[in-house]
């Protein structure tokens, strides 16, 4: 059960939830220095800490649009890599799934410490406490332990979250 919330946790914090009417425009308007492309969706978790702050672009194909408001479209490429792109602003046109699209937007990290761990690991024992879940307990113990074996074989004191904070995207014809 903890597993599931940090994972819906971290999610929460990467991708927003899916629930405004408005339908994104197919904006082409671009930023000619400040564009830079990662070279495949692949390519992202490992690239992307060179761009945190910086405007880059994605391409991929559509694979599914969030239905609960359309704020959430689902990238695809060729060797099977995905990512989620969230919108805070106007909804996805449904009519993009199966598009092949560029995706403009600011890369973002979200650096997991060891004071989250340790919120993490007081929550986790609070609701072991309040409902016993001994599973759930020990998988967030266990997935806890895996982050700070993690910062320790890094040699850094977190971990990095990466994710494509949304400006505009471009229908590829």
């Amino acid at each position: 059960m903890l597993k599931k919330v940090i994972y819906t946790t971290l999610i929460a914090v990467l991708f927003s939830a899916c629930a405004n009417p408005k339908v994104a425009e197919n904006s082409t308007e671009t930023k000619e220095d400040t564009n830079k492309a990662i070279p495949t969706l692949a390519d992202f978790d490992k690239e992307a800490g060179k761009y945190v702050g910086k405007e880059v672009k994605i391409s991929g194909l559509v694979t599914h649009i969030c239905e609960h408001g359309g704020k959430s479209m689902h990238l695809t490429s060729d060797d099977g890599s995905e990512m989620s792109i969230k919108t805070k602003g106007d909804r996805f046109s449904n009519t993009l799934t199966g598009s092949k699209v560029t995706v403009y937007g600011t890369v973002s990290e979200f650096k997991m410490n060891e004071d989250y761990l340790k919120k993490w690991e007081t929550q986790s024992m609070a609701e072991h406490q309040e409902n016993g879940d001994d599973d759930a307990f020990n998988n967030a113990s266990e997935q806890i332990k895996n982050y700070r074996e993690q910062m320790k074989n890094s040699g850094k004191d977190y971990i990095s979250f990466y994710s494509l904070e949304y400006k505009k995207h471009e229908e590829k014809k």
